[in-house]
């Protein structure tokens, strides 16, 4: 026999606190100053334990969860790109526009103050919109929720809510949350957890870079080679007296 399907709530992640969604409760706790600040996961240990303490007190059965981070949670920044409608552009106008918006995102997330990130690029006519999350807090808090027997469908930035006509900065709501559960097909493609996202962009970055051979290393080279010749040749001159 089949075990029935679980209901769907939402997690709202805000910059210092979580909330919880489900079509009978609105919960919510704030995050210790010990645990997270500013979306900085200060302690996983913590931040699991404030998550099971919520859990318990408030009495919360497993659900089927989307996860959502607000927008001041995350690091977000608007390219402003040119349409082509009518073909004017030449490709390689478009190729050079092409790179130098691909560079601008390289650089913005490159200099994002996080080891591990998530990024979502959101791509418009006109514009294009980098949204870039910390993943260890993503993960931490989706762990957390996983060994409770909460299952998390997606993870997706506050962003996505434009997809349903519903602006991610004006406060979340049940209703907004309803929604979401409602139209999930339609955001479920944002998810951060999604293989397109470019969860190693700055590792890749850093291994992509020419770095420049520190120059203590060049001489230590030069001197391996020189000491290499001077014995290739005494072997040589031996073997020829020999």
């Amino acid at each position: 026999m089949e075990s029935a399907k679980k209901e769907t709530g939402v997690v709202f992640i805000d910059k210092n606190s979580l909330y919880f969604y489900s079509p009978t409760n609105t919960l919510g706790f704030a995050f210790s100053a010990d645990a997270v600040k500013d979306f900085d996961l200060l302690s996983r240990e913590k931040l699991s334990e404030e998550i099971k303490t919520f859990i318990e007190q408030n009495k919360i059965s497993p659900v089927d969860l989307i996860l959502i981070v607000s927008e001041n949670a995350s690091f977000i920044k608007d390219l402003v790109t040119e349409s082509d409608h009518s073909g004017a552009l030449e490709s390689t106008q478009k190729e050079n526009q092409k790179e130098n918006v691909e560079q601008e995102i390289q650089n913005f997330t490159d200099n994002v103050p996080l080891e591990n990130i998530c990024v979502k690029i959101f791509k418009f006519d006109k514009a294009t919109r980098v949204t870039v999350v910390n993943r260890d807090l993503l993960e931490a808090i989706k762990d957390t929720l996983e060994k409770y027997n909460f299952r998390i469908l997606f993870a997706i930035p506050a962003f996505s809510l434009i997809r349903l006509n519903i602006q991610p900065n004006i406060g979340f709501t049940n209703d907004t949350a309803k929604t979401v559960i409602q139209k999930s097909d339609s955001v479920k493609q944002d998810d951060l957890f999604g293989e397109e996202n470019k969860e190693e962009i700055k590792t890749k970055n850093i291994l992509d870079k020419k770095q420049p051979i520190p120059r203590r290393t060049v001489f230590l080279i030069a001197a391996l080679i020189f000491l290499f010749s001077i014995f290739l040749i005494l072997f040589v001159r031996t073997m020829l007296v020999a």
